[in-house]
């Protein structure tokens, strides 16, 4: 459930360099969600940083409504 610090920074990288080379660039970015309660408990990692879901979803919902 961890992307890890390679994965979200090749994922925002990524998409970045294909804005910059578009005649019409899309702006880009990458939010991470982190996982739920219910999957650090499953696998045993009780120091993991959770977000409840309700909480993900109102965060997803407020980051959207700011997109133009």
């Amino acid at each position: 459930y961890h992307a890890g610090t390679y994965g979200c920074n090749w994922v925002l990288y990524y998409l970045l360099h294909r804005a910059a080379r578009d005649e019409q660039p899309e702006r880009v970015g990458f939010v991470h969600i982190p996982p739920l309660p219910s999957q650090a408990i499953q696998k045993r990692l009780a120091t993991l940083p959770t977000m409840g879901l309700a909480t993900s979803i109102q965060a997803i919902r407020l980051i959207i409504t700011h997109l133009d």
